[in-house]
């Protein structure tokens, strides 16, 4: 029986978590199976003559997930991960502090403490922030919705 640790690709919430967890589980010659959301890693005691971890792998690809079997898991994939977190998170922000400045004004001009909005500009916002939402819903919230869909999915 052989005890390791490796981490896990494409998990992003609990509830993949738990998918990964059942799955591994399910697989003969896997005994215990410990997931950790936080670091992405999951603990694993398996019996090496019945499976291997290519195998538990192969078992949580389709689901959206792998296993990095690789012993010398690259920091470049780790700094690849975190510079494309930082890419969303700075394309986020901005729109964010965008869409304050404009329902602030609105939310003021409505109690008279700030001049009212022109109504051209008004509705040139009401088309606008909608589609800033859309971008930070879809394009930043992505691994969310992909991590929503596959709970729905796979339970």
């Amino acid at each position: 029986m052989k005890k390791e640790t490796y981490k896990i690709q494409g998990m992003h919430c609990a509830s993949c978590a738990g998918i990964i967890e059942k799955t591994l589980t399910k697989i003969e010659g896997a005994h215990m199976v410990e997931m950790n959301y936080g670091t992405e890693t999951a603990k694993i005691s398996y019996d090496e003559t019945k499976t291997s971890p290519h195998n538990l792998s192969g078992e949580i690809e389709p689901l959206g997930y792998s296993l990095i079997v690789e012993e010398n898991h690259s920091k470049h994939s780790d700094a690849s991960d975190i510079h494309d977190m930082r890419v969303k998170v700075f394309s986020a922000i901005p729109l964010a502090v965008f869409s304050i400045f404009i329902m602030s004004w609105e939310i003021l001009s409505q109690f008279g403490m700030s001049p009212e909005m022109p109504p051209i500009w008004e509705e040139f916002f009401h088309h606008l922030l909608p589609l800033m939402a859309t971008y930070v819903l879809f394009v930043v919230g992505k691994p969310y919705l992909l991590g929503f869909y596959r709970f729905l999915r796979y339970g």
